[in-house]
């Protein structure tokens, strides 16, 4: 991934679309993209049993996480992925992650291999198709930004029907 300086706002964020579709009986969690670990701290806070792993390449956002959560790895999954036990997962969750890899296939495909038979993949990415770009592009003006739907860290794009694709692509079926 590449490096940019976010502000600490930005890493205390919390996606409360993804925190309420997390299952309730997913009790071991993996957070990819964790930032400083407000979701897993917040699933920790909902239900006390979870155990919440957050996976982080940014070294100062993992510390703080590393208060909050069970478990920080700090690594590029583009490089590395972290040692979790295969099957041993509920739920993996990915917000507004994917956007910023080269290859979000073969992390997915990873990650895929931690779930428990019954466990879920969380994913949010950001709508390359929404009116906001989509207007900017008949403007032919679609600057990127330092943070949103045109953030100057995305390197893929996903329309609904790509983002759907790629799921199944690596073995996922979307529960839309």
């Amino acid at each position: 991934m590449l490096k940019q300086p976010k502000t600490a706002g930005y890493y205390d964020g919390f996606n409360e679309r993804l925190y309420r579709q997390v299952p309730s009986t997913a009790l071991r969690i993996v957070e990819v993209g964790c930032a400083r670990g407000r979701l897993g701290f917040e699933l920790k806070q909902q239900d006390p049993r979870r155990t919440a792993i957050g996976i982080e390449w940014d070294v100062d956002a993992a510390e703080v996480a590393r208060t909050r959560l069970d478990e920080v790895w700090v690594c590029d999954l583009q490089r590395e992925f972290p040692d979790i036990e295969p099957g041993s997962v509920d739920c993996v969750i990915f917000g507004d992650v994917l956007e910023h890899l080269y290859d979000p296939e073969a992390v997915l495909r990873a990650a895929r291999t931690l779930l428990a038979p019954e466990g879920s993949v969380l994913v949010c990415v950001p709508n390359i198709t929404h009116f906001s770009i989509v207007k900017a592009l008949l403007r032919a003006d679609p600057m990127y930004q330092p943070a949103g739907l045109l953030d100057a860290t995305h390197i893929r794009f996903f329309s609904h029907a790509t983002f759907i694709k790629m799921l199944l692509d690596v073995g996922l079926l979307p529960d839309l």
